[in-house]
């Protein structure tokens, strides 16, 4: 199949430099579907030599402007490269990442297009403001597959869209890649106990909450080490001045996060009760580099790990909570990575991006596109 994979978001690698869940996502789907002998063609603004590398084709649009009417005028010159890309039949269906920002566009193009497509939605932008609600609508109704990464979003889609929308909702988690794994190792035996967070550096997020954890073990030779970048990393910096063992380590090449958390002797995954929708792509990675694992619960933890089974959970945003998950998991450690090795074979078995790029291709086939 000839795939066009479309990114309607300007600045998608370098707003954060390169760091972000929505990287890895981007990057598993579309490596996904070569793998499996499809051709992808990316659409969008940067990214050519991560696409390249995973073998696929790039489309740049340039001329991303800065601020609202600058992203409106490149929007409209990457849905007409669409368009251009689209009119000559040679795509068996495209492939959309959802952008709030993008929605007006997004709507107008669907509305005209024939190629069957797909609509990935990872945060509906009705959720946080209600003025999209309409539109959002409509755009989930004239897919031909809208992928959402939990089910608590099809449940929105069920009760704000329509039960048909609903049943043509294909609920698809994150995922992970074959070149993520590493060799387990034993660990546990630095004097110091110490504990890595990997990804984007955000408000509300519950790092705060770490930073709280932090300073209640700071006598107990534990460190945490935060790798990343973001809009939050200078707000962590200042609440963290006085917090010796919490260490904003910076931002890491994507090809070098396995091996920095292989040298850590835990995972940790934070959230809020604001994104406990999420599918935490960090939380597969995690499991990926057979670490042990402590996590915050929300119902796509404790669903990806099996209610403890292959992690510590603690309570979201409470800082004596995870205090508590720390200890146990230091005090116990040989079954802590008992529970590692288990949360590994999971990933392998359950969650490659692979098998997430098979379910979208069947869904793909079931509701619009015969050739698959």
């Amino acid at each position: 199949m000839n795939v066009l994979y479309r990114i309607p978001y300007p600045r998608f690698f370098s707003q954060h430099d390169s760091v972000g869940g929505h990287i890895t996502h981007s990057l598993g789907i579309v490596q996904g579907m070569v793998r499996q002998g499809h051709t992808v063609t990316v659409l969008a603004h940067e990214g050519e030599s991560f696409f390249n590398e995973v073998g696929a084709g790039f489309v740049r649009v340039n001329g991303a402007g800065r601020g609202f009417f600058g992203r409106q005028r490149w929007l409209w010159r990457f849905f007409r490269e669409s368009k251009r890309l689209l009119s000559g039949g040679q795509y068996d269906f495209s492939y959309t990442r959802y952008s709030a920002s993008a929605t007006p566009h997004l709507w107008s193009a669907l509305r005209r297009e024939t190629t069957p497509n797909v609509i990935e939605i990872n945060t509906i932008g009705a959720q946080q403001l209600g003025l999209l609600k309409p539109i959002d609508k409509r755009i989930i109704q004239l897919a031909t597959v809208p992928v959402v990464i939990s089910e608590s979003l099809r449940q929105w889609v069920h009760r704000n869209v329509s039960a048909e929308a609903a049943s043509r909702v294909q609920v698809v988690p994150n995922g992970v890649a074959q070149e993520r794994f590493r060799p387990i190792h034993d660990g546990g035996k630095d004097p110091v106990f110490r504990l890595a967070f990997a990804g984007l550096l955000k408000e509300n997020y519950g790092l705060e909450c770490v930073i709280a954890a932090a300073d209640k073990l700071a006598d107990e030779r534990v460190s945490f080490h935060i790798f990343g970048a973001g809009p939050a990393k200078a707000s962590l910096h200042r609440q963290s001045e006085r917090v010796d063992n919490f260490v904003l380590e910076g931002e890491v090449p994507f090809s070098d996060v396995p091996d920095r958390l292989c040298e850590m002797d835990a995972l940790l995954y934070t959230t809020s009760p604001h994104y406990s929708y999420q599918s935490p792509t960090k939380l597969f990675e995690y499991m990926a580099v057979g670490r042990p694992i402590v996590a915050a619960r929300t119902p796509q933890t404790a669903d990806i790990l099996e209610e403890g089974r292959l992690g510590r959970l603690f309570d979201v945003e409470s800082s004596d909570a995870l205090v508590d998950a720390v200890r146990e998991v230091r005090d116990t450690y040989d079954d802590a990575l008992q529970r590692a090795r288990r949360a590994q074979d999971v990933a392998e078995n359950q969650h490659m991006w692979t098998s997430r790029v098979q379910q979208i291709l069947e869904a793909v086939k079931r509701h619009g596109c015969p050739q698959t």
